[in-house]
């Protein structure tokens, strides 16, 4: 008996490199269960992402393969990878030399994700990241449970294992749009996905992360006017109708038996956000951070260059953290990179919407979700350091989208190459 190749069907090419890609998003987040790992487990993720890529590399199509390589080569990714990756390597390497073992790690990602990218599609990335997050984050719960009751229960913020509770929060906020736009197909799905929401929304407040209610908000209401500006809303949907009203019912409910129940609630969601902590409250920005942001703007302003001080080099010239991803990669790249990485966050970011609004088919499943997830990617990354960096899934799936190219938009699906005979074609041969 013949051994069949499995690798000669390129569907199971296909669905291998995805497994992968969404172990990456996976593994991501449950690196966070080691509190105190070393690099060496914190590189684990990035490894098998690259081996995705040359897995895909290896096994996919000689056409397919060459064109990954050739969307490599292509003058603005490469321009980008240039910029963005080699040049703050090339002028930090004489200042600290350990920017540059992070440098080639960012040049090696940005590699492998044009491949997958050129590959499996933007939407088939975007579904494994949804995949990756939908079967962690809950698994993370469980796992903390007690912890996550305590929280509730008490003005301590969630931050269970190694997670911080900005990161863990910001993690289900871009959870629940993917949740109320994806819809797979089977009755358990639709059960998972709707157990899944309501537990994003408890993680958020158990933390007490306010750049995750504006991450969630942004990215409801973004997903939702994406909906109805290219009419694929179909009305309010019997569901979403009926949560709400018994939601609105259990509420009035409540308040008739106990008139104090409002503000209770109003309270608690004021003690829990800590909106009157010197730290952390009104009086502080909103952060607790805009004094280290005016400290770090004046020594940015003192060392500001073309080509930046070196990847992670705020770690070694900074005394305190600085949680603004666009202060950081200015400081660490330079004001090249830096207008590099958000000047094409921002043209794929208005192209998205311009495609989108010319109602084509394809994009009803991958653009909505991009704009959605970019708005608030770029707003959380004023409150982080994700704006360009490869430790969190957020981080990896926005340097997937960042390395993508106006055609990779285009064409959202993958279409495997296998020849379509049209049934007029099998007629006229049946006939003769």
């Amino acid at each position: 008996m013949p051994v069949t190749n499995i690798w000669s069907d390129e569907l199971t090419s296909m669905r291998v490199t995805r497994f992968l890609t969404t172990c990456v998003f996976a593994l991501l987040v449950l690196q966070y269960l080691i509190p105190h790992a070393d690099e060496s487990v914190r590189v684990i993720p990035i490894v098998v992402f690259c081996f995705a890529a040359i897995v895909y590399f290896i096994t996919a199509p000689q056409t397919k393969s060459a064109s990954a390589v050739y969307s490599v080569l292509y003058s603005p990714v490469l321009a980008f990878i240039v910029i963005a990756g080699f040049l703050p390597i090339i002028s930090s390497y004489t200042t600290w030399q350990r920017s540059t073992t992070y440098g080639i790690l960012m040049v090696v990602v940005l590699v492998a994700a044009r491949i997958l990218v050129s590959g499996l599609g933007l939407l088939a990335i975007l579904q494994s990241f949804h995949r990756g997050l939908a079967f962690t984050l809950p698994l993370v719960t469980i796992l903390s449970f007690k912890q996550l009751i305590t929280s509730l229960a008490s003005g301590a913020r969630y931050e269970p294992f190694g997670f911080h509770p900005n990161g863990i929060a910001e993690f289900a906020a871009v959870l629940v749009p993917l949740h109320i736009w994806f819809r797979p197909p089977g009755r358990a799905w639709s059960v998972f996905r709707w157990l899944s929401v309501p537990l994003c929304l408890i993680v958020i407040m158990a933390t007490g992360s306010r750049s995750a209610l504006a991450a969630l908000t942004c990215g409801c209401l973004v997903v939702m006017a994406m909906r109805r500006l290219n009419h694929l809303g179909r009305g309010i949907r019997r569901c979403y109708l009926v949560f709400s009203l018994v939601l609105i019912l259990a509420l009035l409910i409540m308040v008739a038996f106990d008139s104090t129940v409002s503000t209770r609630i109003s309270g608690y969601v004021w003690n829990k956000l800590e909106l009157d902590s010197p730290q952390r409250g009104l009086n502080s920005g909103m952060s607790g951070r805009s004094k280290a942001f005016q400290s770090f703007s004046q020594t940015l302003s003192e060392n500001i260059t073309l080509f930046g001080n070196g990847y992670r080099s705020t770690d070694t010239d900074i005394g305190y953290a600085v949680d603004n991803g666009y202060l950081t990669i200015t400081y660490e790249l330079g004001l090249v990179p830096v207008c590099a990485v958000v000047g094409r966050h921002l043209f794929h970011l208005v192209r998205a919407i311009h495609l989108y609004l010319r109602r084509g088919a394809t994009h009803r499943d991958l653009l909505p979700n991009y704009i959605g997830f970019l708005c608030t990617f770029l707003l959380v990354a004023t409150v982080g350091r994700g704006l360009f960096s490869y430790g969190d899934p957020i981080s990896v799936l926005a340097i997937c989208f960042l390395i993508g190219t106006d055609f990779d938009f285009k064409t959202s699906a993958y279409v495997p190459t296998v020849a379509v005979i049209p049934s007029e074609t099998l007629i006229s041969t049946s006939q003769s």
